[in-house]
């Protein structure tokens, strides 16, 4: 049981790569977040621009 307790974890916020958010892919991925289209992940910039833009 302790496994599955440790694959639900969330890494610490430190171990998250952090977006470039001056990057065209983070603020097409934003812009589409915007427009309600669903998640691509195409890369971490532009997933975290679309996840930004659903806050």
């Amino acid at each position: 049981m302790a496994e599955i307790d440790k694959i639900n974890q969330l890494p610490d916020a430190d171990e998250l790569p952090s977006a470039n958010e001056d990057s065209a892919e983070y603020k097409a991925g934003f812009q589409a977040g915007k427009e309600g289209k669903p998640s691509d992940g195409k890369t971490v910039d532009w997933h975290r621009g679309w996840a930004d833009a659903q806050e």
